[in-house]
């Protein structure tokens, strides 16, 4: 239980600067770096270009962790890590052809093997990297952050 809406509500974003290791924080900075890259580079240096960006790392963030959540009702394990907003930069990433342009039916066929890839996780993770993965959380920040992607990159 939260002492406050507030409380709550900022778990789901406070969720993504917590990680189980030093390992899967390396593993969603890696993944950071070439997810955002492209997203970064789209949405240009400028202070608005950058709160674009921010806000759809942190949408995603929410949406991943909003995703884990309703999917561990009433009570589950805790999500932690940036995996979900991680998530959403691929989404941007794999939206961008080379003009800034998006590609529909490329980006279709790449969400479909995305969430197919998760779901694998969910058997491959613990005998792997020897814990659970929040693939829920993965699934939610990427098409979150495909959304939010899409709203924001005609302002850019």
């Amino acid at each position: 239980a939260y002492g406050s809406s507030f409380a709550a509500a900022l778990t789901l974003v406070s969720h993504a600067g917590l990680h189980g290791g030093w390992g899967h924080g390396l593993m969603n900075a890696v993944m950071a770096l070439a997810g955002g890259a492209p997203g970064a580079r789209f949405f240009g240096s400028t202070a608005a270009g950058t709160l674009r960006f921010f806000t759809v790392f942190l949408g995603a963030v929410v949406a991943g962790g909003i995703a884990h959540l309703v999917s561990h009702m009433p009570a589950g394990p805790a999500a932690v890590g940036a995996s979900g907003g991680v998530s959403g930069l691929m989404a941007a990433a794999l939206a961008l052809t080379q003009g800034g342009r998006v590609m529909t039916r490329s980006f279709a066929v790449m969400a479909v093997a995305f969430t197919a890839a998760n779901i694998a996780l969910i058997w491959i993770g613990p005998a792997v990297f020897d814990a659970g993965i929040a693939w829920q959380a993965h699934v939610g920040g990427f098409f979150g952050g495909a959304a939010l992607f899409a709203a924001l990159r005609n302002r850019a």
